[in-house]
Order: structure tokens, then C-alpha cells, then sequence
């Protein structure tokens, strides 16, 4: 098949394929066919590119057609087919409970024909060596997953968070070395959309949601935002330099574009002794070499006691009024003083002193590790938690080698 037909069979099958007729283009791991899916010179969709799809900003006679290792790399070791499978998967462990039912009823899905009573036996032994063998192999990769897939312009994982389904909840619990007088937060991220009202976006955030409690977060305004929408804003609550109790809403003044790769950080310096304290915005679109990283120094009048005892939180605050973010998050790294541009991230990816923790949902040392030691795990919830035992991670595996075969990629 080609590229769009296996993107294309690969949700039909799943049972995931949304239909529609009309509207705007669409990125590569929405649920709707290929002919929506939009076109990115320097940043195609990695499935389809994979696959031979044309780049379409010149004219060919004809497609090239490929058989090449990094195809099966893609099919074998991809997020995006992983998740497929496991969607399969579940819904076959909805239907029966039989796993001879099971079995007929992934071969009519993925091959439209019926097993033949070999192919059954042959799938039955394959389901039963890969739960013998992941019984006896337990991993956190086996206890709990999370859905990950791949930020643009950046190796390695990301998180994706859904505004239309914010279930999944991401935490690091409180530790008293969270609570720092001065602080930087670095991240890279790209936003699907804002909110309509004010409502700003969170990324990362120390925060209840309770305006009357404090703390902090980072995140992008909504398009009702009173200074500016769509910005990037580190929005505190404390004491300020007044003594009062207050909000300090710092905005970057930086415009987010949607769908677009960024790295940004946040150096925050807190007011004191009569001076005002400043907060230091660096932002890098990585999908644009030619635009420099831009910074923007703003002064503000927050002075202390905005530290708290609730969890650091990734993609929302925590509290009821989660204002969950609605895209992919990548690196998080949390380090208790105001860096330099020297030491941020974007400019050299090597640890720092006093950093508290640095998240890069990889499987190195663990998607939920802390990188920077062995300490302040992130801990998952939500019903969007991947918890399977040995038999329904076996199911899984069987799906995806299906979805591996000739048979369902070749067109016979």
C-alpha cells in the first residue's frame, strides 16, 4: 500500500478513524484520513514520509516506492503504532473474552479473511510464550504507560496532553527543596489550542488553582487574556513587595504559535530589599534556524511566600479547575536559582548544580524517572494510564505483529 492507505488501514482497523467531510488540515496523529493530514516541508509526518509519500512542493511522474529498514525501524518501534495496537488490542478483550474469538476476529479486521485452524494454533502459542515471557520479566515499562509520542524537530519522547480529555494527571509530590526563593523552569513544548476565555494553558505548575493560595505556573494565555493572548506568562501568587498578599501575572509579551515546536524557560529573581525582581524569558521556535532565541526581561513585584506543600504538576495544576494543556510536552527541568543563557537547555543539554529535577519521559532512566537522581518520581493517574497485565500485553504484541505483517501492508 501507500503511504496514506497504510496510515489509513492502520485507524480503520483499530476502530479508531474518525470521518468528516470537510475543514482544516490536520496533524498526523489526529484520528481522520491522510487527505487532511497537512504538509510540512521541514517537518512531515513521520509515518507517511516513511513511506514514500511525495513532498508535493514539486512535480513527479511518478511516486518512489521503497522497501528499507527504516520502515520496519518506524513500524516496529513507533508510539503512534504501538498505541494502534494496544487500541486494537482492548477492543478485542471488550468483544470476547475467548482467545480463539479473539484471534478470528483480529484476522478479519487486519486481513479480512478468516484464520485457518494452523494460524490459530500458531497465534495461540505466540500469545501464550509472550505472557510466559513477560511474567517473568516485571518493568515499570509493563506496570503502568503512558501515551507518548514524538515532539517535531526533538529525538526522543514527548507527552501528549488533550484538553478534550483531561484524565491524565502527571505529578511530582511535594519535597521541602521545592520550596526556593529563586528559580528557573525550562521546557519544550507545542500547543494545539488555547482556551476561549482567559484561561491560561498549564505546562508545568506548583499551584492549587486557588487564587487565595500560593504558588506558581507556567503556561500560555487564552485568547480572553487581559494583556495578551496567546503569550507565554509565569503567573505567581504571594506575598509581594508591598507586604500584601497578590498576583504577579509576568508575561513574556512572546507570541505562541499553534503547532509549532518551542523551547522555553522562565529565570524568576524575587523582589527584594525595596528593589523590584525580574523574571528572564528565553524562547526558541526550533522548527525556524534562522530566528535567534528571544529573550524579554520583566520586572515584577513579587517578594516571597509562594512556596506551598502541593505536587509539582505537569500539563495542569492540581486542584479541581485542572486547566489542562492541550498539546505535546517534552524536557522538564526544574532548578532552584536564576540560570544564565549559558546554561539553559536550549543552549548546552548537560546537567547544572542545584538543579531538583529534569523529566525527559524517556526510557532512560524511566519515562517517569527523575534524571538528575533517584528521588521525586513523577506519579501518574488518571483513567489514560496504560496498566496491562501479562496476558493484555501479550494480546498487544500479538496485534502489533499483525499489523507488522506482509499481508496487511501489501496489496496482493
Amino acid at each position: 500500500m501507500q503511504a496514506e492507505q497504510i496510515r489509513d488501514a492502520l485507524l480503520t482497523v483499530t476502530g479508531v478513524l474518525k470521518d468528516r467531510s470537510g475543514g482544516g488540515a490536520v496533524l498526523g496523529d489526529s484520528p481522520y484520513r491522510s487527505i487532511f493530514v497537512r504538509n510540512m516541508r521541514n517537518s512531515p509526518d513521520e509515518l507517511l514520509s516513511s513511506f514514500d509519500l511525495p513532498m508535493f512542493f514539486s512535480s513527479n511522474s511518478s511516486r518512489n516506492t521503497t522497501t528499507t529498514a527504516v520502515q520496519s525501524l518506524m513500524m516496529i518501534n513507533s508510539d503512534r503504532v504501538l498505541g494502534h495496537a494496544r487500541k486494537m488490542a482492548q477492543q478485542l478483550s471488550e468483544t470476547s473474552s475467548d482467545i480463539s474469538t479473539q484471534i478470528s476476529q483480529a484476522w478479519q479486521r487486519v486481513y479480512g479473511r478468516e484464520p485457518s485452524i494452523d494460524e490459530v494454533q500458531q497465534s495461540i502459542a505466540f500469545i501464550d510464550a509472550q505472557t510466559q515471557q513477560l511474567q517473568s520479566k516485571r518493568s515499570d515499562r509493563n506496570e503502568g504507560k503512558i501515551e507518548t509520542s514524538k515532539l517535531p524537530y526533538r529525538d526522543g519522547q514527548a507527552v501528549r496532553f488533550m484538553v478534550d480529555d483531561p484524565s491524565l494527571k502527571l505529578a511530582v509530590a511535594h519535597d521541602d527543596v521545592m520550596n526556593v526563593s529563586d528559580f528557573t523552569i525550562e521546557t519544550f513544548f507545542q500547543l494545539r489550542s488555547i482556551a476561549n476565555s482567559g484561561t491560561v494553558r498549564t505546562i508545568v505548575g506548583k499551584w492549587d488553582g486557588d487564587k487565595r493560595g500560593p504558588g506558581w505556573r507556567i503556561g500560555v494565555t487564552g485568547m480572553g487574556s487581559r494583556r495578551k493572548p496567546q503569550t507565554l506568562v509565569l503567573q505567581m501568587f504571594g506575598e509581594l513587595s508591598s507586604g500584601k498578599y497578590g498576583e504577579a501575572a509576568i508575561f513574556s509579551d512572546h507570541h505562541i504559535e499553534m503547532n509549532t515546536p518551542y523551547y522555553a524557560s522562565a529565570s524568576f529573581q524575587a523582589a527584594k530589599d525595596g528593589k523590584p525582581g525580574k523574571v528572564t524569558f528565553y524562547l526558541k521556535d526550533l522548527s525556524n534556524d534562522d530566528e535567534p532565541l528571544l529573550p524579554a526581561v520583566i520586572e515584577h513585584h513579587m517578594a516571597s511566600k509562594f512556596s506551598n506543600k502541593v505536587p509539582l504538576t505537569i500539563g495542569s495544576v492540581s486542584g479541581r479547575n485542572a486547566q489542562t494543556f492541550d498539546g505535546l510536552v517534552d524536557d522538564i527541568r526544574f532548578v532552584s536559582r536564576a540560570l544564565s543563557v549559558d546554561e539553559i537547555l536550549y543552549t548546552v543539554e548537560r546537567s547544572v548544580g542545584d538543579a531538583i529535577g529534569h523529566w525527559q519521559f524517556e526510557l532512560d532512566p524511566g519515562v517517569m524517572q527523575n534524571s538528575v537522581n533517584d528521588r521525586l518520581p513523577i506519579l501518574a493517574h488518571g483513567e489514560s494510564i496504560i496498566a496491562l497485565s501479562a496476558t493484555e500485553a501479550a494480546l498487544v504484541d500479538f496485534c502489533h505483529a499483525l499489523l507488522n505483517s506482509n499481508e496487511f501492508l501489501y496489496v496482493h
